[in-house]
């Protein structure tokens, strides 16, 4: 074991300083392999003293993780393993922030992300965009629910039982599904209404926000919107124009929200609100 996710006294830290530190943060770890980087990420205190009961989640991630890897084919410029490591890292940092959540805070029980339900959203963060490629969705869930089926071959030539890969896929589908960009506003009005909420929307809820995390951030933003567009050249070419433009950039940020504890305890909404006073100065 070892502090892989070691970070500092982030609590006492003023919110652009927050957001300095996760940007040197995510950036450390783009020179590691995708396979080398799990096994380090997985092996880091956080989530050796996760517990892993029933289904092996961690063997699948490892295996996963190596099979991520060892594919040769052209990755797109922002949905590749460098994303797939922000996200992993995002939703690893959000799930440590719980141990900070006020009891006072409200709805902080239904926040509460048991071990099982760690490593499920870790494995959705390892395979959410996986397959995607550089395309944009062309009706509802499209990309999603082909990383769906690319993990239900995976998990097809595991040793898991029907059973087993039936209670997986289960799991990970609607949070996979939830990150489907056009969704966002539908999963944000049901936390606004708190009507008919289930277990899975506060799972999917923290997925999105992890995979927004990098994005969020006020330089590392920047960048990551210059892949996007270079990777939407050839598919959506007036979405690549326009989504590294000012205005592109404001409009991605002013329609996007933090709204678990877990993401308050990092300050992202803030940081949040930083980056968009950082576009309009």
């Amino acid at each position: 074991m070892h502090d892989f996710l070691k970070f500092s006294d982030l609590d006492k830290l003023s919110y652009v300083k927050k957001a300095n530190y996760l940007e040197i943060f995510l950036d450390s770890k783009k020179n590691v392999g995708f396979d080398q980087f799990i096994i380090d990420l997985v092996s880091d205190t956080f989530w050796s003293s996760r517990k892993n009961s029933n289904v092996k989640y961690k063997d699948l991630i490892l295996g996963l993780s190596k099979f991520i890897s060892s594919t040769n084919s052209i990755e797109p410029s922002y949905h590749n393993q460098d994303h797939f490591k922000d996200v992993c890292l995002s939703i690893s940092l959000l799930l440590r922030a719980q141990t900070e959540i006020a009891s006072s805070l409200d709805q902080a029980a239904s926040w509460k992300v048991s071990d099982q339900e760690a490593w499920s959203l870790l494995l959705c963060a390892v395979c959410h965009d996986l397959g995607h490629d550089g395309s944009v969705n062309k009706h509802p869930f499209e990309l999603e629910k082909r990383s769906v089926e690319l993990v239900q071959e995976f998990l097809e030539k595991s040793s898991l039982t029907l059973f087993e890969r039936k209670e997986i896929i289960g799991t990970i589908e609607p949070i996979i599904l939830a990150t489907d960009p056009r969704y966002l506003p539908t999963l944000l009005d049901k936390f606004i209404t708190g009507n008919n909420l289930q277990r899975s929307d506060y799972l999917s809820m923290l997925m999105v926000e992890a995979d927004l995390l990098a994005s969020t951030l006020p330089n590392r933003g920047k960048i990551l919107s210059e892949r996007l567009s270079e990777e939407w050249q050839l598919t959506n070419p007036d979405a690549a124009a326009s989504v590294k433009t000012k205005k592109g950039r404001l409009y991605f940020l002013e329609h996007i929200r933090f709204v678990s504890p877990q993401s308050h305890t990092l300050g992202l909404e803030e940081i949040r609100k930083i980056s968009i006073n950082q576009v309009k100065e």
